[in-house]
């Protein structure tokens, strides 16, 4: 089995005793601009569609290739090489003498930025990858950013989800429906997207979707999700503690899996009401598609994408 959701407590109290996790990472988290993610015993830490750091095996690492987007119209004021670096490489490559500072932190973040910005041809797939990235950054802020006026009943628990090594696509979101205690796969997609669209049979996302609907279609594999997302929840609840509210241990005993993936489409207007809607809640069902038009965008929650079209 090629898909784990792990990380030991050593590991997990060696990244809070960090002062790159106490200084820059959780209050990041906490102001819902980072989005922490469990891998096989990693931590991979979001930020605007790019891993801006992740902890494997006793340290940080960074990937110095967004350096070379902020820096690209100019020489780079310090060595930039291939590949990922410790914290003491770090401290030696760019000549600091504690720990990766606020100035180099904020230079990654507009690395990120810039490497995934929109494209200047507005119907391009990238320019509406973008745009998706943004909405689900929206979303994603909602799980760990504390709010006073929220008590979310679902939340955004995984991102950036590949149940096998071998699959090219990996599906956007896993939303944990607190209320109902159990889990559901969510692929986003804005109404500009090609993969959307086509005057045949053969539409892009009808592939996709069919392709993560087989990683849940036996029982034994939404065990498995259900066995490797107990334990998630366990490791951000009680040994990151970075959860801010409270998750019952006796509800996480009875999780379970939703048998089939949702579609969510934002952005939606009345041609693509008209003209492709119904071809895809004809094909995917309807149940299994939520589509939001353009107007309702301050209406997008993880709680409107789990209900809406039930």
């Amino acid at each position: 089995m090629s898909f784990i959701r792990a990380f030991d407590e050593k590991r997990c109290n060696k990244v809070k005793e960090s002062k790159m996790w106490e200084k820059i990472l959780l209050p990041d988290i906490k102001a819902g601009q980072i989005f922490p993610a469990i891998r096989d015993e990693k931590l991979y830490f979001y930020y605007n569609g790019g891993v801006l750091f992740t902890f494997e095996g006793n340290s940080f690492k960074y990937n110095t290739e967004y350096f070379k987007h902020v820096y690209r119209d100019q020489a780079c004021p310090f060595q930039v090489k291939e590949g990922n670096y410790t914290l003491d490489k770090i401290e030696k490559e760019i000549g600091k003498d504690y720990f990766f500072n606020d100035l180099n932190y904020d230079l990654l973040k507009k690395g990120i930025d810039k490497k995934f910005q929109c494209s200047i041809y507005p119907d391009s797939e990238e320019n509406n990858s973008d745009k998706e990235r943004k909405y689900l950054k929206e979303l994603y802020s909602l799980t760990y950013g504390v709010s006073k006026n929220r008590e979310p009943k679902v939340i955004v628990l995984d991102i950036e989800i590949r149940f096998n090594v071998n699959d090219k696509k990996k599906c956007d979101m896993i939303l944990y429906n607190m209320e109902r205690n159990e889990l559901m796969l969510v692929e986003a997609k804005l109404s500009g997207n090609p993969e959307l669209k086509s005057n045949t049979e053969k539409v892009k996302v009808f592939q996709q979707m069919d392709n993560y609907n087989s990683w849940i279609e036996k029982p034994e594999d939404r065990e498995e999700f259900v066995k490797q997302y107990k334990n998630y929840i366990t490791i951000v609840s009680d040994n990151l503690n970075i959860l801010p509210y409270k998750i019952q241990k006796d509800s996480i005993n009875t999780l379970k899996m939703r048998d089939s993936v949702k579609l969510f489409i934002a952005e939606g207007n009345h041609s693509f009401q008209e003209n492709y809607l119904p071809k895809i809640c004809d094909h995917l069902g309807k149940e299994n598609v939520c589509y939001f038009d353009e107007s309702e965008k301050s209406k997008i929650t993880p709680e409107e994408i789990w209900y809406r079209s039930e």
